[in-house]
């Protein structure tokens, strides 16, 4: 595959021919943004844009400006975009995380300028699935085919030839369908991700049996509102292949129109199972307590602060635990942390959220299912199991719990927090191993 190998000259294309060629890249890839800028001794020409705005500050311009003078591709990827970076880590101008960003110089020999192809996009790219994107934009993009008198609107039958090995190597496939037959048309990288034989007969009934019902449904909204609309889509479906494997896909759709009318419909379908996986397995890392597995503090902080849907918080406070460690050491200590989470979760299979403040301190979220007597119920059912015995290595301590209980009218999660924390130090200040509840008469 020559990926540097471009063919001469850009000038001479017709700047809209070039606008159409860069169109088709990006939606074929599923992207955002995507620019084409002519570079010279005194900087560049005006940009040939596709897709939103992308503008570049900080240390994405300083990457920009590395690519333009190495003249080497340069591809960053972020697969925790959706979480918040830190101040010093790349990102858009209007403070979006990036998730894809590649800057992919072009050609340019002494007869012919050199050319700068950005792509961006918000969604999270593993580094792998993004320099395969790259690989293939670069592949695509063949000005000398506009010059030539190729077609300058969209035809996926041209694309299909020229990348379908390239895409299917990357998980990546490009279909179409013609939406007065609902005729599909695949590319060999789509039939591999379904598990359906190559060349195989299609119909959009028994592709769409293949989606979850939930990805189902939401691809069926977003597919009637981008006709509507004549604009595009791009989601996350579950899918079932023909071998039974469920597998994640990105799908991202495009509407091309005849006379102003919706003609067919036409993207990509990316497989992105381990690109989730990751993703999930990192917010798990990010959002789980270590030494007990139950929530961590920034999880219980991130629940409380969306309030809505949550109808009383427990705190609860292990009685004597620091006599344990003073005696018996930490690593009694840790087992008796693991210990007394485990039946704290025992007591809440039903409950939404149980976590682990910090040191001997744990939390239980109830929702609007869960009354004020499931509430008290529960708070002195963990009182109760708190004070069983617990044997470690031979040695046998008994324990107890203090819990400060809180019902949720319209308060937020602050406050919510602060009165169920009153209630524990009540708890506490009766002699412990019991529970109270917030009284906004006072506990």
């Amino acid at each position: 595959m020559k990926l540097f190998d471009m063919r001469p000259p850009y000038a001479a294309v017709p700047e809209r021919k070039l606008g159409s060629r860069l169109d088709r890249i990006r939606s074929l890839l599923g992207l955002s943004s995507a620019s084409l800028r002519c570079l010279t001794a005194g900087g560049s020409t005006p940009t040939v844009q596709s897709g939103s705005s992308l503008v570049l500050k900080g240390a994405a311009l300083n990457f920009e400006r590395r690519a333009r003078t190495v003249r080497l591709p340069l591809v960053l990827a972020n697969l925790y975009a959706h979480e918040t970076l830190a101040p010093d880590q790349l990102r858009f101008a209007d403070g979006s995380p990036v998730g894809f960003l590649a800057f992919l110089p072009l050609g340019g020999n002494a007869h012919s300028p050199s050319h700068l192809l950005t792509l961006g996009d918000k969604t999270p790219r593993s580094l792998g699935t993004a320099n395969q994107l790259a690989m293939i934009a670069l592949e695509a993009f063949h000005p000398g085919q506009i010059e030539s008198g190729g077609p300058a609107s969209f035809d996926v039958s041209d694309d299909l030839i020229l990348i379908d090995q390239a895409t299917a190597s990357a998980g990546l496939g490009i279909w179409q369908c013609h939406l007065a037959e609902n005729a599909l048309r695949w590319s060999s990288g789509v039939y591999d991700l379904f598990g359906i034989e190559r060349g195989a007969p299609l119909s959009r009934d028994r592709t769409v049996s293949h989606y979850s019902d939930t990805s189902r449904a939401a691809m069926e909204e977003s597919r009637a509102r981008a006709i509507e609309a004549r604009g595009e889509f791009t989601m996350d479906a579950e899918i079932i292949r023909a071998d039974g494997q469920k597998r994640w896909m990105r799908l991202s759709a495009g509407v091309q129109l005849t006379n102003g009318r919706p003609e067919r419909l036409f993207g990509t379908k990316q497989d992105i199972t381990e690109d989730r996986l990751l993703i999930d397995r990192m917010r798990h890392l990010a959002e789980t307590d270590a030494m007990t597995g139950l929530a961590n503090r920034a999880r219980l902080q991130a629940r409380l602060d969306r309030p809505q849907g949550i109808s009383a918080l427990l705190l609860v406070d292990l009685d004597g635990f620091k006599a344990i460690n003073d005696t018996y050491g930490h690593a009694f200590g840790d087992a008796c942390l693991r210990e007394m989470a485990q039946r704290l979760r025992a007591c809440c299979v039903d409950v939404p959220l149980v976590g682990r403040l910090g040191g001997d301190e744990f939390a239980v979220v109830l929702h609007a299912e869960h009354g004020p007597e499931y509430a008290e119920r529960l708070a002195r059912q963990i009182v109760e199991v708190m004070q069983l015995p617990f044997e470690y290595h031979g040695a046998k301590v008994q324990l107890g719990a203090s819990v400060g209980l809180a019902f949720r009218l319209e308060e937020a999660g602050e406050e919510l927090f602060r009165q169920a924390d009153q209630a524990l130090y009540a708890a506490k200040a009766e002699g412990r191993g019991t529970s109270r509840s917030f009284s906004r008469a006072g506990c």
